[in-house]
């Protein structure tokens, strides 16, 4: 399985991170070792803290880094570093990578002018699985689209 992650520069609260660590421990019971990739931005925040947490679980780790050095977090124990692009191109590189996307917003409603949103965005005109982490700790799972054309999404328990 493939894991991407997004998420805010300001980091992740104690509910937020302990709620991604318990995801992405569940995701790797559910997943082949062989067949674990844990894909990210490199950015200072969210990244930095999800980067540690798949060092933990011994997920090979591929780094998308921006081009632009400030608010890079400069991550040690990758499995493969990609050469640095823009941060649109990078994020829909990590979406496109995924099979999975784990995102860990700033904000409980979808904004716009937001990169770990417009990655999220990015992910559902794939049709990738998405996970939402909340600040609160509470984690939603895209379901499908209604029949009106919106994402639908459930509570996920772990």
């Amino acid at each position: 399985m493939r894991i991407g992650f997004t998420g805010s520069r300001e980091g992740m609260p104690t509910a937020q991170r302990e709620s991604t660590r318990l995801v992405l421990t569940d995701l790797c019971s559910i997943s082949k070792t062989d067949e674990l990739e844990f894909h990210h931005g490199d950015c200072v925040g969210s990244d930095e803290e999800a980067h540690r947490i798949a060092l933990t679980l011994r997920i090979p780790i591929f780094i998308h880094p921006p081009i632009n050095l400030e608010g890079r977090a400069v991550c040690s124990g990758y499995y493969w570093i990609e050469n640095p692009k823009g941060y649109l191109d990078r994020n829909r590189d990590i979406a496109a990578a995924c099979d999975v996307l784990v995102a860990t917003p700033k904000q409980s409603i979808e904004v716009t002018r937001s990169g770990t949103w417009a990655t999220v965005r990015y992910a559902r005109k794939l049709s990738k699985k998405i996970l939402i982490i909340h600040r609160n700790g509470e984690i939603y799972e895209n379901e499908g689209i209604d029949e009106y054309g919106y994402q639908t999404w459930r509570m996920r328990s772990i």
